[in-house]
């Protein structure tokens, strides 16, 4: 109890605290992280792609809100649709509000809209001229494939007239030999996996092809030098790519590439000296 007081009257005592706020600030108001499958992710992207482009650009029309879509728990499919909206430039396109991201961080219920009245009153007293709103009514997959449908509405908020209403769906057949499916399984992979795979491969290729470098060296050109580290740099890195399932997105994806960049032009360098060293 006395070093519990002590600590409680320390004038250190605001450090955690301080921290502790800090940390709840970065959860609530930064960037949000899905817990979603690549395929799901991409599918998702894919319709609210053509859906962000289809919404109309109506005159008179200035801000929009995407308002929560029902049935969207994970919250990647509104985020993603507010995102591409925003993108297209039709709309200045209001952000989420922060009940929304606390409901987020503390897993409350969100506040979903179903209908045209729910949705334009929502649209009053956010102070919005047009809200976008819907309906996720499958966001799924199992072993043979994925898919994703939705429902996505606009309507104008002061004259209370419907503007659009389309249903979005995309399915994708889950094969071992397909594109999609080895991008989406290279990119959840773990980052130690992928960092220790990229690794091995790093290390042993200036040794597996030691006879290149070993004739490439012997020249002793500045030029040719410079190309053969910066060619290995390059298949490294394009290795590095492939594992990350060919995205740039994503913290732990680029955290790797950057990694894979830096590390694999210091190696190379010293890998290429060393063969020149014992090559002559």
């Amino acid at each position: 109890m006395r070093n519990l007081r002590y600590l409680l009257n320390s004038k250190f005592a605001w450090i955690p605290v301080v921290l502790s706020l800090l940390w709840l600030g970065y959860k609530t108001f930064g960037p949000t992280h899905y817990s979603l499958d690549t395929i799901l992710r991409d599918l998702a992207d894919r319709a609210v792609e053509r859906a962000s482009v289809d919404i109309p650009k109506i005159d008179g029309v200035e801000t929009a809100t995407v308002l929560n879509l029902k049935g969207d728990h994970n919250g990647y499919v509104t985020e993603a649709l507010r995102r591409e909206l925003n993108r297209t430039g039709k709309y200045k396109v209001l952000g989420k509000s922060l009940y929304d991201k606390l409901a987020d961080e503390f897993n409350w219920q969100k506040t979903e809209v179903s209908t045209l009245e729910q949705a334009l009153e929502r649209g009053r007293k956010i102070g919005t001229d047009a809200v976008i709103f819907g309906e996720v009514s499958s966001l799924m997959q199992d072993q043979k494939a994925a898919k994703v449908e939705m429902i996505v509405r606009a309507a104008a908020v002061r004259s209370g007239e419907a503007l659009f209403i389309k249903d979005y769906g995309d399915r994708v057949i889950k094969r071992s030999t397909s594109m999609r499916y080895i991008k989406a399984k290279m990119s959840d992979a773990p980052f130690g996996w992928k960092l220790f795979i990229w690794l091995l491969f790093t290390i042993f290729l200036p040794i597996a092809t030691f006879f290149i470098p070993k004739r490439v060296l012997r020249e002793e050109s500045n030029f040719f030098n410079f190309a053969l580290l910066l060619g290995y740099t390059l298949l490294n890195f394009l290795f590095a790519f492939i594992l990350s399932g060919f995205r740039v997105s994503g913290f732990w994806n680029s955290l790797f590439l950057i990694i894979a960049l830096g590390l694999s032009g210091t190696y190379n360098f010293f890998a290429l000296s060393l063969i020149d060293k014992y090559s002559r």
